[in-house]
């Protein structure tokens, strides 16, 4: 289109017609405005003979700063007259310069003043002030050491960043993204205020600026780079422990540099151990190379390897044995070209189970007794662990722990009761012991006492009856299915239960029979602790093959 015009003008200029001579600008609502305000102008083209240039055409607007503060940037001339509202966002004296068509012409000086004070913006070294248009600065922030002064510039702006040219006595807060950083709070009584600041931890960080006042609006920096600083001191890392660069702790006890608490070890196990080059905010330097960096302690203990090569800043330690356990055992690291020590760490050393001497009191036990089984605890080095857990589970047979769980006594022994449960034959029983990582297994023989049985009397186990055994087996011999009756009896002859079995069922078959008592009467109440006789009679319509007692004690 301007291509048109331009051709039009160059076909009038060829007829004599009039000519589009420059621009005259008027402001209706005065010379002086402000930023962000939208205001009115009116242009008018004035052609070569001193009348207004009558025809339609774009033209470009700017200003002696240049477009990017001023809006719209182009505008429509309707018969010479471009009558609009403009808005600049830059607080300054200025003029606003018309294009069009190879004319350009400048307004009268315009005054802009700022708008209210509604944002703080962040100066940090390496930028600079920018007003007018988002984000009101350009640069990139400096880079600095860990714990170096620099200083910070807070200006307060209008929404377009114009310094407002007056404070509002407000607090105003630093903080950071450095945790470790100090927190400030000063009082602007101007537009501007100049703090010193320093990080202490290194990497990207950034700085916050934040007014008391809600109607005005805070500031975040750009990334602020942090560097490490010399290295100066060695700090040793304990598993469970990680470092904490930038930490203001001083007293060793609350460890310095350092995050997490030490995880206990095991006494004859290894477990590794990392030394870091730091400055003095416990930053890591990862420059240093090639140092030679070894671990020592006052107690006795193996390290591999003997020396660690630093590289990066860090020196790795594979594996640090102690042979002995305790609580507070010491480490730390010693530069051997330096002479830099770090500070001593404490960690507790404990003695884990290694070995269990497991065995019961009798390898071979009757069905339905309990004997006791022992376990003793020791360490690596083959001494006893003193209150010690220990886990006892039958893993095979019919036997049952009547103690899971037992703690080692002085002599590091352990003893739980087992209990063999009535199997059908002979058989073994399994029963794995552990401690800590120690585990073993040992094995015992439960016999039925089928002999007795057989010669026709009735075997009654356990006996007496307990609490923790909670039934007793009865076993006898039919040399052929009847009709059985069971009858329990108090020693004053007063009946406590009555069964009555038909042949074939359980405990009316020919062969050895297994009858269980709860320890219950007739009304399956339990029975008082004493003596009972149990009665057992085998019979058919014409003989009675079987006719036996037993005495049962119960002891709850």
């Amino acid at each position: 289109m301007r291509i048109g015009i331009f051709l039009v003008l160059v076909y009038l200029s060829l007829i004599g017609q009039p000519q589009l001579d420059h621009f005259d600008f008027e402001f209706p609502t005065g010379l002086t405005q402000v930023a962000g305000i939208e205001f009115p102008i009116i242009i008018v083209a004035i052609d070569n003979q001193g009348d207004t240039f009558r025809y339609n055409f774009d033209a470009d607007l700017t200003t002696t700063f240049g477009s990017r503060y001023i809006s719209p940037t182009s505008v429509r001339f309707y018969n010479g007259v471009c009558d609009t509202n403009i808005t600049v966002t830059l607080s300054d004296t200025l003029r606003v310069i018309c294009s069009s068509m190879g004319v350009t012409d400048t307004s009268a000086r315009l005054t802009v003043k700022p708008n209210i004070a509604s944002h703080l913006l962040l100066l940090t070294p390496g930028e600079t002030h920018d007003p007018g248009i988002p984000p009101g600065k350009y640069g990139n922030p400096n880079s600095h050491y860990a714990g170096e002064d620099f200083t910070c510039t807070v200006l307060l702006t209008d929404d377009w960043f114009n310094r407002v040219g007056s404070g509002n006595n407000d607090s105003i807060f630093f903080s950071s993204t450095d945790q470790f950083a100090p927190q400030i709070t000063a009082r602007m009584t101007g537009d501007s205020l100049d703090f010193t600041f320093h990080f202490r931890t290194s990497g990207s960080q950034e700085l916050y600026i934040y007014d008391k006042n809600p109607q005005i609006s805070g500031d975040t920096s750009r990334p602020i780079m942090v560097l490490f600083g010399n290295y100066t001191q060695l700090l040793l890392l304990l598993p469970g422990e990680d470092s904490l660069p930038g930490d203001t702790t001083t007293w060793i006890p609350n460890t310095p540099g350092k995050s997490g608490a030490p995880y206990p070890q095991y006494m004859g196990e290894g477990f590794p151990v990392r030394v870091l080059a730091c400055d003095s905010f416990w930053n890591l330097n990862t420059g240093m190379n090639n140092y030679q960096i070894e671990i020592r302690s006052d107690f006795w203990c193996h390290v591999y390897p003997p020396v660690a090569v630093m590289s990066n800043g860090v020196a790795r330690f594979d594996s640090v044995v102690f042979d002995s356990s305790g609580e507070n055992q010491n480490l730390w690291a010693v530069d051997l070209n330096t002479g830099r020590e770090s500070y001593r760490c404490n960690i507790n050393i404990l003695a884990r189970a290694r070995h269990i001497e497991a065995y019961p009191d009798s390898d071979t036990i009757t069905a339905g007794h309990i004997t006791p089984i022992y376990a003793k605890v020791l360490d690596i080095h083959g001494k006893p662990l003193w209150d010690r857990a220990v886990y006892f589970e039958v893993v095979s047979g019919h036997g049952e722990m009547l103690d899971t769980l037992k703690s080692t006594d002085t002599s590091g022994i352990a003893i739980a009761r087992f209990f063999a449960s009535t199997p059908y034959v002979d058989e073994f029983d399994t029963i794995r012991i552990r401690s800590d990582t120690a585990e073993t297994l040992i094995s015992i023989y439960v016999q039925v006492p089928e002999s007795l049985v057989i010669k026709g009397k009735i075997v009654a186990f356990p006996n007496p009856l307990t609490s923790s055994s909670r039934e007793v087996v009865l076993l006898y011999y039919l040399p052929s299915a009847c009709n059985v009756k069971i009858l329990i009896y108090d020693t004053f002859g007063n009946p406590v239960r009555k069964w009555e079995l038909a042949p074939g069922e359980e405990g009316a078959r020919m062969g050895v029979n297994r009858f269980i008592w709860d320890g219950k009467d007739a009304h399956k109440r339990r029975v008082a602790s004493g003596a009972y006789i149990v009665r057992i009679i085998g019979y058919s319509h014409t003989e009675t093959p079987f006719n036996q007692t037993v005495k049962v004690g119960v002891v709850w």
